[in-house]
This record gives structure tokens, sequence and C-alpha cells, in this order.
């Protein structure tokens, strides 16, 4: 895969949002054809500590964002999110988007994981601490 609009999004976009596509990228599996939608807990973004309707609100504003991509060799634009559903009594969020974002959201599993196994900083090896 050459270019992920995705992956170029979710650089762009706020820690709120990325945890957000990265639970629903961690979900998403390319076997999953027929898969339609996909239901997500609160807890599966890491965002519990937070007001549930803070969460469903981000989602609907990721909903309004979309990307551009090639469909029969036409540009379109594809929405993030088609449609969210809160269900309260359980915390879950049904999530649904087009088939299309399927090899993106892998792609930027794959990704993401590869950089969170980097180290964040290297140790300075010359730095010395006595003891008094």
């Amino acid at each position: 895969m050459l270019e992920n609009p995705v992956m170029n999004l979710f650089d762009q976009l706020s820690l709120f949002d990325r945890k957000i596509l990265k639970g629903i990228s961690r979900r998403v599996r390319i076997e999953d054809k027929n898969t339609k939608a996909y239901t997500f807990k609160l807890i599966d973004f890491e965002l519990d500590h937070l007001n549930p309707s803070d969460i469903t609100e981000r989602l609907k504003r990721l909903a309004k964002m979309g990307i551009m991509t090639h469909i029969d060799g036409q540009e379109a634009r594809v929405p993030l999110l088609t449609h969210i559903q809160y269900r309260d009594p359980d915390k879950t969020v049904t999530l649904t988007f087009n088939s299309l974002l399927k090899p993106y959201y892998v792609d930027l599993q794959e990704k993401v994981q590869a950089s969170s196994t980097a180290p964040l900083f290297k140790p300075n090896r010359s730095i010395r601490i006595k003891k008094s």
C-alpha cells in the first residue's frame, strides 16, 4: 500500500482522537469481509476515565471527517465513520464505517504497534550517580 490517507490524517489529530482510531484499528481485521459494524466498550479506547458524552461527541466529530481515496479510478471522499450508536447501560458504542477503510485501519494498527515498541529515548550512559 503506497499511501494511507487514514495514517496521514492520524498524524494531524489530537491525542484524544488518536486513541479512538487506535481502538478501532486494534479490532479491525482484513478477514472480516462481512462485518458491517463493530461494537466497542468505552474502555477499549483507553478513555474510560472520561465522561461518555465527551467520547460520543468526539466520535461524531470524527464521523464528519473524511479521507480522499480512489473508488473505481475516481477520487472520492469517504467518512471515517458512517454510523455511531451509543448504549448507556453497558457503556458500549457500535461503529460502522465503509469497508474501503479496513485495509487502512489494519495498516494503521501495524504502524502504531511498530512505533510503540521503539524506545521513547535512549538512556544517557555517561551520567553517573554518586551515592553519598
